[in-house]
């Protein structure tokens, strides 16, 4: 006899695949527009540029927490329909803009900041959309396909950037990135029964809001425990590929091609591990798993700090990213499921907080230390970190002790 699957499972799938189409398409919009705001402001000079993507970092840094207060009391929908509508007229309003007096440095600076600020509000919320629109055993895999998502958009968005600025310009990749974004309030619109939530009840003011939701994360020993991992791992796992890679094979003169082999591979390895979560689903022991695959990525780390050739490094960086996937692919999920209903996405603005404010403190530090020491022995000390947070993971029981349904 052939079983049903439930109605409500069934729409869940639909419900989530038109938010995964979307928002993929939102992203490889904005990812081009990215590359093409700092392909502009290289024309300028490398400190100029360097202020142009700082600019959009900085005030999704410091607006993160009011955005998850905003999302989790007004509910997700109707803030990510806030934060479409404004980026659509960002960044049409900078098309027209060009358009009408041509690149001028503050107003790259203005729009960096605008999307910073837009995505301080979004990132928050759309955290958030798996566990209304997928939650259950199947999380790990809706997470893993947005995962392969937005890599595929980070991958294929600068070179589509780069394709738009030639043949369009600035003014035509910004007008491609704004219908990229009438695409989500399209989908968005079509989600509306589904994720239109009330808000949460709590009361108090917005402030008092941002204090419960970080209240809620150190007060909770699992929350709190799996905020502390992923701040290493974006503090000491993250800069090790995008930094340190590249220093490593200047610094021991192999060929540039080195760099790419290494970078590489570490994606491979990460992608690898995402697309057995996306057809396997998580592992049962959630817990176990990503504290293991920190320890993997601490000996991957640890070999290619010891490396004595490209192909041995482009071999420990594989290794490096599948402890990185492992730890990736199980995180997420793990910290959705613990996070109270109310508080959800002050959460993900926290974590968000977490993720980005190491990230920019230990990039400039390995700089500058990589200058000082040699980059194989900061990438040796980010083993020996990333190690030792995959062994406290390891020893505590309420981690070990988590599964996935």
């Amino acid at each position: 006899m052939t079983a049903v699957r439930p109605v409500g499972a069934v729409a869940g799938r639909l419900g989530y695949g038109w938010w995964l189409g979307g928002s993929a398409v939102s992203l490889l919009g904005s990812s081009a527009q990215g590359f093409a705001l700092g392909w502009a402001a290289t024309g300028y000079g490398g400190s100029w540029a360097a202020l142009v993507l700082t600019a959009t970092t900085a005030p999704r840094l410091l607006l993160a927490l009011l955005g998850g207060a905003v999302a989790d009391r007004y509910g997700p929908w109707r803030v990510l329909v806030g934060a479409g509508a404004a980026m659509l007229a960002v960044t049409a309003g900078f098309a027209a803009a060009v358009a009408a007096v041509g690149i001028a440095l503050p107003l790259l600076v203005a729009v960096a900041m605008l999307v910073g600020v837009g995505s301080a509000f979004q990132y928050p919320a759309a955290g958030t959309v798996v566990r209304h629109l997928a939650a259950g055993p199947g999380m790990g895999r809706a997470m893993a396909a947005n995962q392969v998502a937005g890599r595929a958009a980070a991958f294929v968005g600068p070179a589509l950037g780069g394709l738009l600025v030639a043949g369009l310009g600035l003014v035509g990749t910004s007008a491609v990135d704004a219908a990229s974004y009438l695409v989500l309030l399209g989908v968005l619109a079509l989600l509306r029964g589904r994720l239109d939530l009330p808000g949460s009840p709590d009361g108090g003011g917005l402030v008092t809001r941002i204090r419960a939701g970080i209240g809620v994360v150190a007060a909770d020993p699992l929350l709190r425990g799996l905020g502390a991992l992923v701040a290493v791992a974006a503090g000491f796992l993250l800069p090790v590929a995008s930094l340190l890679v590249p220093l490593l094979v200047r610094q021991q003169d192999w060929p540039a091609a080195a760099a790419g082999w290494a970078v590489g591979a570490e994606a491979l390895g990460v992608g690898l591990v995402i697309v057995a979560v996306l057809v396997r689903g998580t592992a049962r022991r959630s817990g176990v798993v990503l504290a293991g695959g920190l320890l993997v990525a601490g000996a991957g780390a640890g070999w290619l700090a010891l490396a004595g050739s490209g192909p041995v490094a482009a071999a420990a960086t594989f290794v490096l990213g599948l402890g990185t996937g492992a730890f990736t692919t199980h995180v997420g999920p793990l910290l959705l499921r613990a996070s109270p209903t109310g508080y959800l996405s002050r959460i993900q603005a926290v974590l968000l907080v977490v993720q980005t404010a190491p990230l920019l403190l230990t990039l400039n530090v390995f700089g500058w230390w990589a200058d000082r020491a040699g980059a194989d022995a900061v990438v040796a000390g980010c083993a020996v970190v990333v190690c030792l947070a995959g062994l406290g993971g390891l020893a505590s029981r309420r981690l070990r002790s988590v599964a996935s349904p």
